[in-house]
């Protein structure tokens, strides 16, 4: 009998935060709203080691810039002696600079302000060492909160001017591991997939925690629907070269290898751990997203089927194994399915995509982060990959990444082409299918006109960006006759500003 994941502990989840009463509610909440986050801390004698770390690693005075808002998550005297007695040191001078400054940053939310209420699996937002945090529950709810399943949470939502802090009974300790390392660890479950890999040439980079674009240094995330030893031999496939077998080919490291692709299918390039993959439109009367594999053009459904979390439901459907999934790593996350998954292409399903999600904009330093409100920056049209642009006269600065509060994500795709000249930016992989189209665009004063073309071909009416506030304009029906990414064009019609923030692909019957 296939083992089944319960969308219902997410809501069990929730139940616990709404229903339980925290024990020690009346204690562990406490105040410090007039003074920022270090001389909070500096101030409380129980935190005195702690404080010693951030001035030690130069980010005390940080944490004291009122503008900024912090997440921060902090030990006790008694915590950090065990920490050191655990690594071997005596002081927390010994701890060799460079490792001290990752630890301290990695208990460091910088940018938003996050009460424990707002806590249910990968927290949203980065640390400062640029890793995610995720907090789970176990038996008992709000009394019971772990982060990255290790560090109890004790006191909870210590209020400070700029920010909140969150008291764990021991140190975190960053997690080091890749996928790579995970799956080797557990050689004797999963052999054959690992040895696929290995096979395919996929090891190396299933180590790397960052890859370079433009020359910068990204962070390369991998999630792996991973097979076992056990539900291969349920298929018939008993060893690599039974895996082989099914897919003959004299090159597996080629990328147009038929193991390699199917490999690369059961790998998402995102950081998604369960919470992220249950997370659907609370608007779509169908709970399902398909997500863009490493497979050429080729990807795989999400769906919430009666409470189960279901993938690739009109194909062979497969599950998430329960206690297998969630492995996170420190570029990734492995999740077991109960299946194996061959190719196959979903149903369409509604996907909402933001001009700005392109990697020439996720490249930025300053991408998503909290910074000054109309802030414009510049964009490496030289060697951009999913975004071109033309004006005359010539105008490198014509397209630029806009952070804009109150807009998806606070940021816009922002234009100014002139009278004569284009923009055109590249989607993701979109399931073949009939779609209606609606783009949302920013309109003020007065601005520019365009016309909108998808893969050369006409859509919807002149957009006019004159006005006020927001709009959203229906463009109309298209049709893609197969899987792919396509080339969504702006032509300028009238000189001026123009800001464009998502289209949403909805599927016609």
């Amino acid at each position: 009998m296939k083992k089944i994941l319960l969308l219902s502990g997410l809501l069990l989840l929730s139940l616990w935060m709404v229903s339980c009463k925290d024990s020690l509610e009346d204690s562990t909440f406490a105040t410090a709203t007039e003074q920022p986050v270090g001389i909070y801390l500096d101030g409380q004698p129980e935190y005195s080691e702690w404080v010693k770390l951030l001035r030690r690693t130069n980010l005390f005075n940080a944490l004291n810039i009122s503008a900024t808002k912090f997440t921060c998550f902090v030990a006790d005297n008694e915590a950090i002696q065990a920490y050191l007695q655990e690594k071997g040191y005596a002081t927390v001078d010994d701890i060799p600079l460079a490792d001290a400054i990752y630890l301290v940053r990695y208990h460091i939310i910088p940018g938003n302000a996050y009460a424990h209420s707002s806590f249910s699996g990968q927290i949203l937002d980065t640390t400062a060492s640029g890793d995610y945090l995720t907090v789970k529950y176990r038996d008992g709810g709000i009394n019971a909160m772990y982060v990255n399943d290790a560090s109890l949470i004790i006191r909870k939502d210590i209020q400070a001017l700029n920010g909140y802090i969150h008291k764990i009974d021991k140190l975190l300790d960053p997690i080091t591991e890749s996928v790579w390392d995970l799956i080797a660890q557990q050689n004797d479950r999963y052999s054959i997939f690992q040895e696929a890999l290995q096979l395919c040439g996929l090891e190396e980079w299933l180590k790397v925690r960052n890859k370079t674009v433009n020359e910068i240094s990204i962070r390369d995330y991998k999630t792996i629907f991973i097979v076992s030893n056990e539900t291969f031999q349920a298929a018939g496939i008993n060893s690599l070269e039974d895996l082989k077998n099914r897919f003959p080919s004299q090159d597996y490291t080629s990328e147009d290898s038929d193991l390699r692709q199917f490999i690369m299918y059961h790998i998402i390039n995102s950081y998604s751990d369960f919470a992220q993959l249950a997370e659907f439109d609370k608007d779509a009367t169908v709970k399902t997203k398909n997500y863009e594999t490493l497979a050429t053009n080729q990807l795989l459904s999400v769906e919430d089927l009666n409470k189960k979390l279901v993938i690739n439901r009109y194909a062979d459907s497969v599950l998430l194994v329960p206690d297998r999934y969630d492995q996170q790593a420190n570029n990734g996350y492995l999740h077991e399915v109960d299946n194996i998954m061959p190719i196959a292409t979903p149903r369409p399903a509604k996907l909402i995509w933001e001009f700005t999600d392109i990697e020439d904009c996720r490249i930025l330093a300053e991408y998503r982060k909290p910074v000054a409100d109309q802030t414009k920056y510049a964009i490496d049209r030289e060697n951009a990959v999913d975004i071109e642009w033309f004006t005359v006269p010539d105008k490198p600065t014509a397209v630029q990444y806009n952070r804009r509060v109150g807009w998806t994500n606070s940021d816009l795709l922002w234009v100014s082409l002139g009278n004569v000249g284009w923009v055109k930016v590249r989607t993701p992989v979109i399931v073949k299918g009939t779609y209606k189209i609606t783009i949302r665009k920013f309109q003020w004063g007065t601005r520019g006109k365009t016309q909108l073309y998808i893969d050369d071909e006409k859509i919807g009416p002149v957009l006019n960006f004159s006005g006020g506030g927001g709009e959203n304009v229906v463009l109309g029906n298209k049709t893609f006759p197969e899987n792919g990414r396509h080339w969504v064009k702006m032509v300028s019609l009238k000189s001026g500003d123009t800001e464009v923030d998502q289209l949403t692909f909805e599927p016609v019957n």
